[in-house]
């Protein structure tokens, strides 16, 4: 970042880029063609119904609900990621979820909900 700052005749020490860099949240995260930095606002994961059926084939080993929630169990570490997929999809229906490690909660707005959620993020796996 130093030596585009550079080149772009702006004078500036390591020390200052860093500091700055700190203090304004920015993050620096992998993409296509490399790593490189953004804002934490402007960090998000693609959200596509491919790769909620990828995350739900490759990281779900259950889904059960009582009727007013639906409880999703994933393997270790991947409960966040793949609630905040069903986050992005902005599903009329859903009001939330909440994530730990390996479980999370996809809050519905009502019962009606609950059948269309779960057509949505239960795409012909193994569960029951």
């Amino acid at each position: 970042m130093l030596k585009h700052l550079r080149q772009k005749g702006i004078k500036v020490t390591q020390a200052t880029l860093s500091r700055d860099i700190q203090e304004m949240s920015i993050v620096l995260v992998p993409g296509p063609n490399g790593r490189h930095y953004q804002l934490p606002a402007a960090v998000t994961t693609p959200v596509t119904t491919t790769e909620l059926n990828r995350r739900f084939g490759g990281y779900v080993t259950d889904i059960k609900h009582n009727g007013s929630l639906i409880v999703v169990k994933t393997l270790p570490g991947e409960a966040s990621g793949t609630a905040r997929i069903i986050d992005g999809l902005n599903m009329p229906g859903v009001l939330g979820t909440i994530a730990g490690d390996d479980t999370f909660l996809i809050v519905a707005k009502n019962k009606q909900a609950i059948k269309k959620t779960l057509s949505v993020v239960k795409p012909s796996t193994h569960f029951a």
